[in-house]
């Protein structure tokens, strides 16, 4: 009596002669001209969604040969198994070597698969330049170049673009900021319109006061800046103090007050205050920053001073 092996049944690697072709078994091949039919008219033969295994009988149940378990296989009896195509010899408990079947072979680790020829997908430590300060992404060239700001050590600076040379920005340039450089190119602007620069950090340094920004290499700066002050006209620079180098002789106050309001040539506006005779006040106007006549004060206080209170003394 003949023996009948069921080639799909739990019992197959136990104790039935492994044919070489489906053509071979009793009732020949299913349609895929590979698993071999169980009954006449195909019998047993369901579409295989993932192919054979490596036998060429066995229905995969899932990708990579899973399901494929069958025992006598050349790997099994290497001494770390087979890897999970059934096929390939492990070369380690943790599937050392399995990725040598992928199309771009393994990482230098031998256990994960690459996903490039330039060992794309393997860990930036095994690149050619090494990992970025972050110890994740790879650097394209020597000293992290293509790392970006955002994988530094410190991340950016304030512009999200430079990258920072220390923490909280520390050491990053002005031109950072949200309000960039004062005038010296170096030193970082608190606010709009060079705001907590002082005249030490402007472009041309400081007037004689040590106060006012020059507006010029010469030091141009207006007669209120210089070390001792205008001379009476409001305009000449005093060489010396009670009006020393000063042609002319000081205007009473009330002859001050009596003068038009005069803006001068320049055209690098500022708020001052003169007494307006018509008025009878003091009043705002837009003073050009040179030349110009002594009806000009800093402060309302200090043309009430002069031109309201001194007025009312009799003076």
């Amino acid at each position: 009596m003949s023996l009948e092996c069921d080639y799909r049944s739990d019992f197959f690697c136990q104790g039935c002669p492994t044919p070489t072709t489906c053509e071979e078994t009793k009732f020949g091949c299913c349609p895929d001209g590979v698993s071999p039919a169980s009954g006449e008219g195909f019998k047993d033969c369901p579409p295989s969604q993932f192919g054979c295994c490596p036998d060429g009988i066995i229905s995969a149940t899932g990708p990579n040969f899973e399901g494929c378990m069958c025992e006598g296989s050349v790997c099994s009896g290497g001494p770390f198994g087979c890897c999970r195509d059934n096929v390939t010899l492990a070369h380690g408990l943790n599937g050392e070597g399995c990725c040598l079947n992928t199309p771009y072979g393994c990482c230098p680790d031998n256990i994960l698969s690459a996903q490039g020829p330039n060992l794309e997908g393997c860990g930036c430590e095994y690149m050619m330049f090494g990992c970025c300060p972050d110890n994740a992404t790879a650097a394209s060239g020597p000293d992290h170049e293509g790392c970006g700001c955002r994988h530094s050590a410190h991340g950016c600076c304030p512009d999200g673009l430079t990258q920072s040379p220390g923490p909280h920005f520390e050491g990053c340039p002005c031109y950072t900021f949200q309000f960039g450089c004062c005038p010296d190119g170096e030193t970082r602007s608190r606010g709009p319109h060079h705001q907590g620069c002082g005249c030490e950090h402007t472009e041309f340094g400081c007037c004689p006061d040590n106060k006012t920004p020059a507006k010029g290499p010469a030091k141009d700066c207006t007669c209120e800046a210089s070390k001792y002050g205008c001379c009476p006209d409001g305009v000449t620079l005093a060489e010396g103090e009670d009006f020393e180098g000063c042609t002319k002789k000081p205007v009473r106050p009330g002859e001050v007050c009596t003068l038009p309001k005069d803006r001068g040539p320049c055209r690098e506006f500022s708020v001052k205050w003169f007494f307006d005779m018509e008025y009878g006040g003091c009043s705002r106007f837009w003073y050009g920053s040179c030349e110009g006549n002594g009806n000009r004060f800093k402060t309302q206080e200090d043309c009430r001073a002069t031109c309201v209170e001194a007025k009312g003394r009799g003076r």
